[in-house]
């Protein structure tokens, strides 16, 4: 339901989202995606280190794209202040 919801305010918001924000939702949405590959990999992983691997790729890349969301709305309040 996430991944849905997600990708339409995405598409909903397309015309409105320009320049450094635009790259900005590009770069989050990849590393959002690479971490739920590796999410997977994790939880199908058959050897033993397999899953201590991934689950750690999978844990640095969502604090990755959680950063990138912080970064993200601290730049939208600098171009649009909240009133």
């Amino acid at each position: 339901m996430l991944i849905v919801t997600g990708v339409w305010n995405v598409i909903a918001a397309r015309d409105t989202i320009t320049g450094s924000c635009r790259t900005m939702l590009m770069i989050k949405s990849r590393v959002v995606a690479v971490s739920g590959l590796t999410a997977a990999l994790h939880a199908r992983s058959c050897s033993r280190a397999g899953p201590f691997q991934w689950g750690d790729a999978a844990s640095l890349l969502t604090t990755v794209a959680v950063r990138t969301s912080t970064r993200a709305a601290t730049a939208a309040r600098a171009i649009m202040p909240i009133v």
